[in-house]
């Protein structure tokens, strides 16, 4: 498997366990899911588990890299990357595996999908020419034509739970890359953060409160969270190892993130606040960009 194509964080999260509250004779209500990436089957492919790790299965059993899933919050499909046409290419799924078709066959680099809000449109990084990366949207059927929402070097796209804005990593003139948002059909964005570090992977709360990303700002890459003005910066885990790409649960309780800090790259889930980090994934390979189901 080739470890991420988003640089420096291409690894990524997984889920917590979370049980749907009934009264007393109904129980507990079915689990989520969490979809990611592992080579754990000798190539990379998109899996689903339940939010506690119990049941993986393998989405996708293609022979090409299949990577990057993104899960509609309308649980009506799962948008992934795909080079099983020779070319890093937008596809899109069934939540079960099944009906899988290329949304993007330009011949670029399109990569890192995110699924808006209402399931109906895709916002991803394209390489149309050198030197960097632009974000696009397109619809999620892949009818009509990619329209181009920022300029270049933006990349790793994110919704906003309403739909109106995109919040991206854009590498500025200064070198280093912050967090930025820019309304959905583009216009002029504003500037998030500003660290000589390099912030990247923004994910957007459901509940719309915050905007979870990784930084390396204190030397390895850690998980942060901040308020969509760019206030209330917080902290949320603190160890030496890599701790890359959260993402939210959908009552925005919970993150799961990609970690090394048991030797090779597992899912993991923690509070929103970085409490009660739990473990999902076990396997010697690398499992990578977390994706929550809705409700």
């Amino acid at each position: 498997m080739t470890v991420p194509r988003r640089g420096i964080t291409g690894a990524l999260l997984a889920l917590f366990a979370i049980t749907a509250c009934g009264d007393s004779d109904s129980g507990p209500g079915p689990l989520l899911k969490i979809a990611f990436t592992s080579d754990r089957d000798g190539n990379s492919e998109i899996y689903s588990m339940n939010e506690d790790g119990s049941n993986p299965v393998n989405l996708s059993q293609n022979p090409g890299d299949d990577d990057e899933p993104s899960w509609s919050p309308a649980n009506n499909g799962i948008a992934f990357v795909s080079d099983r046409n020779g070319n890093p290419d937008i596809w899109w799924m069934a939540t079960d595996g099944s009906a899988p078709m290329a949304l993007t066959q330009n011949g670029v680099l399109d990569i890192e999908p995110s699924v808006s809000p209402d399931g109906t449109q895709i916002a991803f990084a394209s390489l149309p020419a050198p030197p960097g990366f632009q974000i696009f949207s397109m619809n999620a059927d892949g009818s009509g034509t990619p329209s181009p929402i920022t300029s270049e070097f933006a990349n790793s796209p994110t919704w906003s739970p309403d739909g109106s804005q995109i919040a991206y990593a854009y590498l500025g003139e200064d070198g280093n890359t912050d967090i930025y948002v820019i309304n959905a059909d583009g216009g002029e964005p504003d500037r998030l953060t500003s660290d000589p570090a390099n912030d990247l992977t923004p994910a957007w709360s459901p509940d719309g409160t915050r905007i979870a990303f990784t930084s390396n700002r204190d030397g390895d890459s850690e998980i942060y969270t901040i308020n969509p003005n760019g206030t209330g910066l917080a902290k949320l885990t603190d160890d030496a190892a890599e701790n890359r790409t959260p993402a939210w649960s959908s009552d925005s309780t919970r993150l799961a993130f990609s970690s090394n800090r048991d030797g090779n790259f597992e899912i993991y889930a923690m509070g929103d606040d970085g409490s009660n980090p739990v473990r999902l994934t076990d396997d010697p390979a690398n499992d990578l960009d977390p994706t929550w189901s809705p409700k």
